[in-house]
């Protein structure tokens, strides 16, 4: 396990806030569009949110490693997890 300093353990934590209020505003997006589809603004909102979201995911991955299943089994290399420490 890595060891965090107070100040990364600050930032950590932020950016996960972050990364939870943008797949929330995501999911309310997607739901929208699923009834208005031809919302073009909302559809960039989406693409925008949506790359952000990777950007931050991609920074908490390096931070922290894995922070879902879905990033395990998604990344070979990530399969570590299963290996006694």
């Amino acid at each position: 396990m890595r060891k965090m300093t107070k100040l990364s353990e600050v930032k950590s934590v932020k950016l996960l806030e972050m990364l939870q209020a943008i797949d929330y505003a995501l999911v309310e997006l997607n739901l929208y569009l699923d009834v208005i589809p031809g919302d073009s603004n909302a559809l960039q909102q989406f693409n925008t949110l949506n790359e952000q979201r990777e950007e931050i995911r991609s920074q908490l991955h390096a931070q922290l490693g894995a922070i879902s299943s879905y990033n395990i089994l998604s990344d070979p290399d990530n399969r570590k997890w299963s290996l006694a420490p």
